[in-house]
């Protein structure tokens, strides 16, 4: 069967069981899974929607997209600019730092503002859906499928779970409960979830942190750091002390330390003789959204939810080694997420991919405005690896913004191993991100009240083109200068 003709019957089959509604506001992935048999879902994934999601683990979930109101976002943020620019900010500033002398965690008066901003948005988006979240618990516990509980392991306690911060839920709600739904007009989309995938590639061979950070004096002390990713090594020499396991949206209990994460945690804060990240001294917020086996891999519900806690939480950095499926239109669900938490304070960094060196193959949400996107070099910081994902967006704009060590097939990058040693840990953009995310630890240090707009620039003022520049390759270049 064509794809169209596949996703035509598909589409009809979904309206002639769940109503017009439904069909007008689903996803083409939706209505595959939901409308046609396993046999030619699997077939039409394999061709058609593997281009554009990734294949779901969850089919029977569903995620809901409410409309997004920007003229509410302009306002809150006029508001915060109006507080900063009253005379008593300064004086408000200059209490907090004496309260905050010996404190290991300072607060900012920085995060006052994005907690007054987050919690107005928060109880606004709850309220908003408190009628419609209550017709779909009171309905999925009526047409709740048997074994659905062991799909998730969220989905045993409620049959829905809720991001404030791109405005979505996802459910295990039958189709029929969401059918008697789908006419109201703050729902935008009925979408599947997608699966993360961590973007790293094979082991490989050491490379060593940046000149410039010994001679900065600056060590990250102070400055949060999110490690969206697997689970990071607590007892490992470099680390212990200094990672917080904060929430699990896996698959996978606690207790499963993993390659990955551990070797991003330790790229932006190893401390010790015989190895050191960018800002030894950060502290890590890690969110499990990755596991030890891919199949037990948190979905992009997930990850924008682990987000939303870190941003809820007070982190000041985000780093998200991995993709959520290609790039779109920059309006998906992780793209609105990473925009609102921009907004809000949060400055996220994001691996660029590893579907180089085709044009246009970087991953979501790379696309979003509130990012910096990171490609892979070699480890000299010289050359961008074929691996490494490239621009353009879909509107024509350039990414990645710059381009940090990520190793090649050959020589990949020396981290934190899960055993507590140092070696080969792999080469990837995923590991690019974290020089980076080290990098604006030690810039935010310095100055506390840059707003990630500002740390953007700044970052992109210290890079250098490479000799082979492309804005959709190298973007600004690699990060030379000293701070």
């Amino acid at each position: 069967m064509m794809e169209s003709e596949a996703l035509a019957k598909a589409r009809m089959v979904v309206h002639n069981r769940y109503g017009a509604d439904l069909e007008s506001k689903a996803s083409d992935a939706f209505c595959i899974v939901h409308g046609l048999p396993t046999v030619a879902t699997e077939a039409f994934f394999e061709s058609a929607v593997a281009s554009t999601a990734s294949i779901p683990l969850e089919a029977p979930a569903a995620v809901i997209e409410f409309a997004h109101s920007s003229e509410v976002v302009a306002e809150r943020s006029q508001a915060t600019d109006a507080i900063r620019n009253s005379p008593t900010w300064d004086q408000i500033k200059e209490t907090i730092a004496e309260l905050n002398q010996f404190e290991e965690l300072p607060l900012r008066a920085t995060q006052l503002l994005r907690d007054r901003s987050i919690r107005s948005s928060r109880e606004n988006f709850y309220r908003t859906i408190g009628v419609m979240r209550g017709a779909i618990e009171r309905g999925a516990r009526a047409f709740i499928q048997p074994g659905t509980s062991s799909l998730n392991t969220y989905a045993s306690a409620r049959t829905s779970e809720v991001c404030w911060l791109n405005r979505t839920i996802l459910t295990w709600a039958d189709l029929r409960v969401l059918s008697e739904l789908a006419s109201d007009r703050s729902i935008e989309q009925l979408d599947l979830p997608r699966q993360l995938t961590a973007e790293v590639s094979i082991p490989g061979l050491p490379s060593k942190a940046p000149e410039f950070r010994l001679s900065s004096g600056r060590t990250g002390k102070g400055i949060i750091v999110a490690v969206i990713d697997s689970e990071v090594a607590l007892q490992h020499p470099a680390l212990v002390g200094r990672v917080i396991q904060k929430r699990n949206y896996s698959r996978e209990p606690w207790g499963n330390p993993d390659a990955h994460g551990t070797t991003v945690a330790g790229i932006i804060a190893a401390q010790s003789d015989q190895y050191d990240g960018i800002a030894p001294n950060a502290t890590i917020y890690n969110y499990k959204v990755l596991a030890t086996n891919r199949f037990s891999n948190g979905n992009d519900f997930y990850g924008n939810l682990a987000i939303q806690s870190a941003l809820e939480d007070g982190a000041h950095i985000a780093n998200c080694s991995w993709g959520a499926g290609p790039i779109s239109d920059g309006r998906s669900r992780e793209a609105r997420a990473c925009n609102a938490a921009w907004q809000y304070g949060l400055t996220i960094v994001k691996s660029a991919g590893n579907n180089g060196p085709t044009a246009g193959s970087l991953t979501s949400p790379a696309d979003a405005e509130g990012i910096i996107v990171v490609g892979a070099t070699d480890e000299t910081g010289v050359t961008v690896q074929d691996y490494s994902s490239r621009g353009p967006l879909k509107n024509g704009e350039h990414r990645p913004h710059l381009v940090a060590v990520g190793g090649t097939t050959l020589r990949g990058v020396d981290g934190c191993t899960v055993g507590g040693d140092f070696g080969d840990c792999g080469y990837g953009t995923s590991f690019a991100a974290p020089y980076i995310t080290g990098l604006i630890a030690l810039l935010l240090e310095g100055e506390p009240d840059l707003e990630p707009d500002q740390l953007r620039t700044k970052l992109l003022h210290l890079c250098n083109p490479l000799r082979a520049h492309s804005l959709d390759v190298d973007g600004e270049g690699f990060p030379l200068l000293p701070l």
